[in-house]
């Protein structure tokens, strides 16, 4: 279950933004609880889980991103989904790493769909869907494909390039076999030639169809892979695409 924190020295508006929360508790397996008092919300972090706080920015005794500056210290994972009447903080926000940020001029229909949005955005941030699984020595581990941006196969060796979550950068195992297992969980990575399987949402096409650009790496797609390359290549969404 995610804990989901609402600070807001405006007792009514707190009480709406948990009531709209609260929705879809279900939904997404969310324990919603909401404060008025800055001193009370850092009693109860100090001691319990929580993983996305609705931030006032304008509180009564602090600046509510001196506050979230506090609770990420506490909980480095934490998520800050600031709410303002000024959209003058914006920039002074970007500095304070929030993860969105919400107004407080909009309608209530419009708070309903942007609360419903942040909070689905924070919780697949949080818990990724496309998590797959390896085993290196004798360890299980877990990895958000989308953070990957390719795997590279060099013998029995499979190198992981990106965001791994911690866990190990290699492990051994065979190409056609990892690839039939992600391809079952993310469409996105397409196999090019005989030691890469590349996703394709951090890559680029260059030369025709006959050459991928990952960061500042050529590489090229052999003749047979060349066939579906070429059919998956115009829906695929490549981060830049050179005709």
């Amino acid at each position: 279950m995610f804990v989901v924190l609402v600070c807001d020295d405006n007792a009514p508006y707190t009480a709406m933004l948990v009531k709209m929360l609260s929705n879809y508790a279900d939904i997404y397996d969310i324990e919603v609880k909401g404060y008025q008092d800055e001193t009370e919300l850092m009693e109860y972090c100090q001691s319990n889980k929580f993983d996305i706080v609705y931030m006032d920015v304008e509180l009564k005794e602090t600046n509510g991103m001196i506050l979230a500056g506090e609770l990420k210290k506490i909980n480095p994972q934490s998520l800050i989904i600031y709410i303002s009447d000024y959209d003058d903080y914006f920039a002074e926000m970007v500095n304070a790493e929030p993860f969105s940020f919400i107004s407080k001029e909009l309608s209530i229909a419009e708070l309903e769909k942007r609360i419903e949005k942040t909070l689905k955005a924070a919780i697949k941030r949080i818990n990724p869907q496309d998590l797959w699984t390896f085993e290196f020595n004798k360890m299980e581990y877990k990895i958000s494909l989308e953070r990957i941006k390719c795997f590279h196969s060099v013998a029995r060796k499979i190198y992981i390039d990106g965001d791994t979550m911690g866990a190990p950068t290699y492990f051994y195992g065979k190409l056609d076999e990892i690839e039939k297992a992600i391809m079952s969980i993310d469409d996105q990575f397409i196999r090019i030639n005989k030691s890469y399987l590349v996703n394709m949402h951090w890559a680029g096409l260059i030369g025709g169809s006959s050459q991928v650009q990952l960061e500042s790496k050529i590489i090229k797609v052999s003749r047979k892979y060349q066939e579906e390359f070429n059919r998956r290549k115009k829906t695929a969404r490549w981060w830049v695409y050179f005709k």
